[in-house]
């Protein structure tokens, strides 16, 4: 820590930020280990441990969201630099099935997430909405449990979707 308050630029900068961010990530504490392994793929993108940096913020991203019932704006992200980090880091572009099992684990989260969106609109009396939501998870992560699932709950709220907006035209034809 005295290296990075003191001599980030110096020949430990690089080690020093590594370790951190792996001593954060030991502790668990993944939104701390993500600044330090972001720092350093930034700060020495062309270091002998960028790469190794990249991936581990990567992992961060996704396990500091906490699931996806909260906010998956790092799911997004870890995405994007996912991508990124293929085009600039030879490890990572040679590294198919690693990068592979993080884009399965990222489309995850997603799905786990619109689904749970679908479900609270179907919840709380919006079969529209919830239909909506339930045909995203179909479209985006086709194959998948979740549009398995989302394609059971289309069907069981279709009816309700259907009266909802016959009694919306009937509502708007009134007005007119």
């Amino acid at each position: 820590n005295t290296v990075v308050v003191h001599d980030i630029n110096g020949p430990l900068g690089e080690k020093a930020l590594l370790y951190l961010g792996t001593t954060h990530f030991y502790r668990k504490d993944y939104k701390e280990a993500d600044f330090y392994f972001t720092k350093l793929f930034q700060d020495y993108p062309n270091g002998e441990n960028a790469a190794t940096a990249l991936k581990q913020s990567v992992i961060c991203k996704q396990l500091s969201t906490g699931g996806s019932v909260y906010d998956c704006r790092g799911v997004e992200e870890s995405k994007k630099l996912l991508m990124t980090g293929q085009a600039a880091y030879q490890e990572l572009a040679k590294d198919d099935k690693w990068v592979a099992g993080q884009l399965k684990s990222i489309a995850a989260q997603q799905a786990d997430r619109d689904y749970r969106v679908a479900e609270f609109y179907r919840r709380t009396g919006h079969p529209g909405s919830a239909y909506f939501y339930f045909e995203l998870v179909r479209r985006r992560y086709p194959g998948s449990s979740y549009a398995t699932s989302a394609t059971t709950k289309m069907n069981e709220i279709r009816v309700e979707v259907e009266r909802e907006q016959a009694k919306k035209a009937a509502q708007q034809a009134a007005a007119h």
